[in-house]
């Protein structure tokens, strides 16, 4: 009798921790009991009655789960079910042409690729595609839009898994929407910083990548054309051929700014010898202007 009621008393007990790690896993996100059912219809309007591991973190409901077998991972607003953003595992043989082609062209190009790569796909914003490359004990994130533009490049210093979250979609103030509409047009919003003393927008258009910084008062301050090696200015290219003919380009900025006009910056190397040069719209090697971001 005793040994069956300890046999009860374990089961019971057993059972009990079962209920609370099941609670627990629904708190910390493994279920779904915490994502408003508003989200889990648009989860399953997009992805069927696919099954998912959920977290809630920033006002965002994070689904993990496999698709066409591959590792997804998808965000959704807690207050309105709006979707953000789908992270895609994908092959690195999968990644777009011109993607393949600019990491060819690039600096990186006798670097080792990893085996997979991610694709980000954004509500309302570019789709970015993410590349590890590795160059002895060095791993670097390379982030280029679906025709090759490298926006982004990080030194993958934690070896920890990426955290996009700082890629989901954001709508510009009203004002800085339609400076947009209005100098940019066909532009694609590829990421926007909004600070304490303004808000800096990266675009691309046309296959060149810009940042564009507002003040507080979303008043336009400063845009700064970044080009790759295939893409420099001819009074660039120019100048440093006349007055630095053993130097090579490493990095070419076009800024043209409220304050200072325009000027271009550019770092030149030879071997370990690197330079800063300015130049004037005219060509002309300047000082360092001031307020340069």
């Amino acid at each position: 009798m005793k040994k069956l009621l300890f046999l009860t008393s374990l089961a019971s007990m057993f059972c009990l921790v079962s209920f609370f790690a099941s609670c627990s896993e629904d708190e910390n996100g493994g279920g779904s009991g915490n994502v408003p059912q508003s989200v889990l219809e648009a989860f399953r309007n997009q992805y069927g009655e696919t099954r998912a591991s959920w977290s809630v973190e920033n006002g965002y409901a994070i689904a993990e789960f496999q698709n066409n077998g591959k590792e997804t991972t998808a965000w959704y607003t807690l207050a309105d079910a709006r979707w953000g953003m789908t992270e895609t595992e994908i092959p690195y043989a999968s990644l777009p042409k011109a993607v393949l082609s600019a990491i060819e062209a690039s600096a990186y190009a006798q670097w080792r690729p990893d085996e997979t790569a991610d694709m980000l796909e954004r509500n309302g914003a570019e789709t970015l595609y993410v590349v590890e490359m590795e160059d002895k004990e060095t791993e670097v994130d390379l982030y280029f839009t679906e025709d090759g533009v490298l926006v982004n490049e990080y030194v993958d210093s934690d070896g920890k898994e990426n955290d996009y979250s700082g890629y989901l979609p954001q709508t510009p103030v009203s004002e800085i929407e339609s400076w947009l509409a209005q100098n940019f047009p066909n532009a694609r919003i590829v990421d926007m910083d909004v600070e304490r003393n303004g808000t800096e927008v990266e675009i691309v258009d046309n296959g060149v990548k810009y940042e564009i910084w507002f003040d507080a008062s979303s008043s336009w301050m400063q845009t700064k054309t970044e080009y790759d090696l295939r893409n420099i200015p001819d009074v660039v290219r120019n100048f440093v051929q006349t007055n630095y003919p053993d130097y090579r380009i490493d990095d070419a900025e076009k800024y043209e700014t409220s304050s200072n006009g325009i000027y271009y910056h550019i770092e030149i190397e030879q071997g370990y010898q690197e330079k800063d040069i300015y130049l004037n719209a005219q060509g002309e090697e300047v000082e360092r202007p001031t307020g340069i971001r």
